[in-house]
């Protein structure tokens, strides 16, 4: 798409770098008189040229799509403005992440409002893969940012390991306050909760006693 091309290029001349990931860069950029932003993902040197832009354009592809579905079932996610193989222009959303906010104070709301949100996204058979407290920003509530690990699933195992990978950094990273956080996420998440909740604790026994390489 050329106006996407064009902001690609506009990248190297003051867009700013937000974050650089191991598969994509998110930058800022000036998009139809307003401030987007833009995930771009790279390529890999190591990977053979035919199979790195293969994945890159499947993984953008699936991106994109969950990122619309998701916005069509009214989760609070980013819109897509446009997209092409390797780019995705998002809206650009102000706020702080949960990493960077949390305390004691408001842990079970933000806990709350976490499940609510993932327990809608599960709701319409759709999994983040990434769960963590830098992939949710505050704004007007908790919405949910970086699908690049995202895809579509309505099985139990994959609901509970969604929500495992959110269970173990949040506890790892806050463990004073994550009994408050929890109790906020698990008194909120809806989505088959009994199943879901019952298939965490096998997850996170299976990840607990998994044999050291």
């Amino acid at each position: 798409m050329q106006v996407l091309n064009s902001i690609s290029g506009r990248k190297s001349m003051g867009g700013k770098v937000i974050r650089r990931g191991a598969e994509a860069i998110i930058f800022l950029a000036s998009f139809e008189g307003r401030q987007a932003v833009v995930k771009e993902r790279v390529k890999k040197g190591y990977r053979i040229p035919r199979l790195d832009e293969s994945l890159r354009k499947a993984r953008t592809r699936m991106e994109a799509g969950i990122l619309i579905k998701a916005i069509r079932a009214g989760i609070s996610v980013p819109k897509v403005i446009s997209s092409s193989d390797f780019s995705i222009v998002m809206e650009r959303i102000e706020g702080p992440l949960v990493r960077e906010i949390i305390n004691e104070k408001n842990a079970e709301s933000l806990g709350r409002q976490a499940g609510t949100e993932i327990s809608r996204l599960h709701s319409f058979g759709l999994i983040h893969g990434d769960l963590t407290a830098s992939n949710m920003i505050v704004s007007n509530g908790i919405r949910l940012i970086d699908f690049g690990l995202a895809k579509a699933s309505s099985r139990v195992e994959d609901k509970a390991s969604d929500i495992f990978v959110l269970y173990e950094t949040m506890r790892a990273s806050k463990p004073s306050i994550f009994p408050l956080f929890w109790k906020g996420f698990a008194g909120a998440y809806a989505s088959g909760k009994d199943a879901v909740l019952r298939q965490l604790e096998k997850v996170e026994r299976r990840r607990r006693y998994k044999p050291q390489d």
